[in-house]
């Protein structure tokens, strides 16, 4: 017979391994299915991937292209690209841009939406139903647009934060701020 000398046996690690194990998963588990989709870090980065491909696109085919923000209701944002209209060809169409390799739309989470669109100093969604266009011509210079996002909770409707999302014309992406910020030139009342 063996005599054990101080340590732990084989048994006895394996044992704490599998435990450890056990624990890591479920941890994991909480906290992937925690929803990280109203964060506004989340929420800006899906507003500088619809800035890029506009920006990309725009510079690839030479085409105009604009990045279109639905307001109130509906609270989605979409990639589209100019087209030749046939029946009139002075005027120009915009359709959503269609790609197989990336999504060209946004739909925002119920808790944000976005509560005001301006290019300059005009409020966008005012003057056009709800609807609000940054637009990105061919060379990638982008509008000077901003935007007004707000998070509620869910269960009251309150405003739990504000924050702006200002188009930087260079780069073709949006920069956050907290608050809401005054647009640029604003007409005194």
């Amino acid at each position: 017979m063996r005599l054990r000398t101080g340590g732990f046996s084989l048994v006895e690690i394996l044992l704490v391994m599998v435990i450890i194990g056990v624990m890591i998963t479920m941890i994991t588990r909480v906290s992937v299915s925690t929803s990280h989709k109203d964060n506004w870090d989340t929420v800006l980065r899906e507003f500088n991937v619809l800035a890029s491909i506009a920006k990309q696109e725009s510079i690839a085919t030479g085409k105009t292209h604009r990045i279109t923000v639905h307001g109130r209701k509906e609270q989605a944002a979409v990639v589209e690209q100019e087209e030749s209209n046939p029946a009139k060809p002075s005027k120009v169409l915009f359709k959503q841009l269609k790609s197989p390799y990336f999504e060209t739309s946004y739909a925002l989470p119920k808790s944000i939406s976005v509560e005001h669109f301006y290019i300059g100093h005009e409020e966008q969604f005012s003057n056009n139903k709800n609807i609000g266009s940054c637009y990105v011509v061919g060379n990638g210079l982008a509008d000077r647009a901003m935007l007004h996002v707000a998070r509620k909770n869910p269960k009251t409707n309150i405003i739990e934060s504000r924050a702006t999302f200002l188009m930087n014309q260079f780069a073709g992406i949006f920069e956050m701020h907290r608050g809401f910020a005054k647009p640029p030139n604003a007409k005194k009342k």
